[in-house]
């Protein structure tokens, strides 16, 4: 089983916007996740997600910078390629469960997850708690 924690979208805009409601909760989950060393997965799907939001609502200076970030391993966090069989798994999940509103990047991170056996996330939306994964609290 792989230890971590996966980071979904909603715990790297919490952390880069000062006004988010989940700012301060976010910080408080990083610096605890800082001193205990748990090592952080995310997926190209998420990091995909974050430039094209970040482009939207911020600018493409800031979105590009965040990338490089990304590349250069200045944010730590490992990004795992989502696999055909993740994507498979996504769609499953997306066509079984209507009752959910679970966005692809949402699926393709529980197929990622399950695959690399990580059960907590860190995350502020409601999806990653339905689909039943542990969410960490401040």
């Amino acid at each position: 089983m792989t230890p971590g924690v996966f980071v979904d979208t909603s715990a790297f805009v919490a952390l880069i916007r000062r006004n988010d409601e989940h700012h301060q909760n976010a910080l408080i989950i990083a610096e605890r996740l800082k001193q205990q060393r748990i090592r952080l997965y995310t997926t190209n799907f998420v990091i995909a997600e974050m430039h094209a939001g970040l482009l939207r609502y911020v600018g493409a200076a800031v979105a590009r910078e965040f990338l490089q970030n990304v590349e250069a391993g200045r944010v730590a966090v490992l990004v795992v390629r989502a696999k055909p069989d993740d994507e498979a798994a996504a769609r499953a999940t997306i066509y079984r469960q209507t009752d959910k509103d679970y966005s692809l990047t949402d699926a393709i991170s529980f197929a990622v997850m399950t695959r690399l056996g990580i059960r907590e996330a860190w995350v502020f939306d409601k999806h990653f708690g339905q689909y039943g994964w542990q969410v960490l609290a401040p």
